[in-house]
């Protein structure tokens, strides 16, 4: 049997049958209105949920610097993580995570993970209503969600350098337990702290 791999280069190609594989899992903090900053939590973890590292990194809310920033999280340690799992595709308010930019800084996969129910056009709408920026509405027009299931659930992704095929088996292989993977899960338990 031949391992699933994934990965656009022979050095970012990895093999799925491996559970030594790094993710880096990306949430945000919360933030109350008003204030200028929040953070994004990065946690590189193996496939197996072991994780290895925490960092953290300042944003501006309702910014254009969160690609930015988890682009150089990833960049820091490019050697071993094999792909960038997010919780959505917005940070800090409105400040949108630019999957395909990330994928061309970093070279590595990007999945995208969010409840079935979210709908880009809504944060059209409002990003239309509050900011009128159009770069981050351009950004949202380009997703193609797509429905990924994992243990029974439905759940949301947005791509960009990896097949549905091979993004649905990673979240499979890095959920414990419900329907969000660990690279998801974790970040949101220590974001909630800070």
């Amino acid at each position: 049997m031949i391992p699933a791999i994934i990965g656009t280069r022979p050095n970012n190609s990895i093999a799925l049958h491996k559970s030594g594989i790094r993710l880096l899992g990306v949430d945000d903090s919360p933030f109350r209105r008003g204030q200028q900053k929040s953070f994004i939590v990065g946690v590189i973890m193996r496939l197996d949920g072991y994780i290895e590292k925490v960092m953290k990194a300042q944003i501006t809310i309702d910014g254009n610097d969160v690609t930015e920033r988890i682009s150089n999280m990833a960049l820091k340690f490019k050697d071993i993580v094999r792909v960038i799992v997010l919780s959505g595709i917005s940070f800090g308010g409105f400040n949108i995570c630019d999957i395909e930019l990330l994928f061309k800084l970093t070279g590595i996969p990007v999945i995208s993970l969010f409840e079935k129910g979210g709908s880009a056009s809504e944060m059209i709408n409002a990003i239309n209503k509050h900011l009128g920026d159009q770069e981050k509405i351009g950004i949202l027009k380009r997703l193609k969600p797509i429905a990924l299931n994992n243990n029974g659930y439905t759940i949301m992704a947005n791509l960009a350098g990896i097949e549905s095929e091979s993004a649905s088996r990673i979240i499979r292989m890095n959920t414990v337990r419900g329907k969000m993977p660990e690279a998801v899960r974790v970040p949101d338990l220590i974001a909630k702290i800070l």
